[in-house]
């Protein structure tokens, strides 16, 4: 990683878990140079953050405008291929009553690590520990043909994979395919994707259900899971 020149640079990484048993990668940052790095504390930081935060807010204020496109409301893209060998992703915009709900079903394609992941309105992921807001194909329930079919919605229909709003009516959504084959096409990846009210997929026929006594069992297993990162 090469920095143009002097001043302060912010690097990201991220760290791919297929199993949240999995232990996640340890990352160590060594400083090389002996010169003394300057002050940065909380001062810092907030002059930062009022600098950058109007450029901030009109960035987010138009990325439905942006994101793939422009994404109406209760519609999502197409699977796109990311450079770098990341696999595919598609965003799903959706805008949902209390009685409401989007159904999608979609395909592995034979990748090794899927996600669908929930976001508000300005792309921040509810707390994942607390809400079943996120799934990967290890927490997921297929359907008999291998497919995988995820319900949003406000309140829980009993899908075994539903995605939980977390109380926002209007909000994005991601699917991820990674470490794919590399024949790998984007045509079939999403087979199905519908509105419907909460009672008609309660009574869905073929697709996974879970009691509540399960979901809270799924949840409380979540939140052990997730906080074995920071141990």
């Amino acid at each position: 990683l090469q920095i143009a020149g002097p001043g302060y640079c912010m690097v990201g990484v991220r760290d791919i878990l297929s199993d949240w048993s999995q232990r996640a990668c340890r990352l160590t940052i060594r400083r090389l140079d002996r010169i003394d790095a300057p002050l940065f504390g909380i001062e810092q930081v907030r002059r930062l953050v009022h600098r950058d935060l109007a450029d901030y807010i009109r960035f987010w204020a138009n990325f439905p405008n942006i994101w793939f496109g422009g994404l109406k409301p209760n519609t999502h893209s197409p699977p796109l291929q990311r450079p770098g060998g990341w696999g595919y992703v598609s965003g799903v915009n959706y805008s949902l009553a209390a009685d409401e709900a989007l159904v999608v079903t979609t395909a592995s394609g034979g990748a090794k690590y899927t996600g669908f992941q929930i976001n508000d309105t300005w792309m921040i992921a509810p707390d994942a520990r607390l809400r079943q807001v996120c799934l990967n194909g290890s927490q997921t329930a297929p359907n008999a043909d291998g497919t995988t079919t995820y319900v949003i919605a406000a309140s829980d229909p009993g899908a075994a994979n539903w995605l939980d709003t977390a109380g926002y009516r209007d909000g994005y959504a991601i699917i991820r395919w990674q470490a794919i084959p590399p024949d790998l096409k984007g045509e079939g990846l999403i087979r199905d994707f519908r509105g419907g009210k909460l009672a008609e997929v309660a009574a869905m026929q073929g697709v996974p259900h879970v009691t509540p006594a399960q979901r809270r069992a799924r949840v409380a297993a979540r939140k052990a899971a997730y906080e074995t990162r920071v141990r």
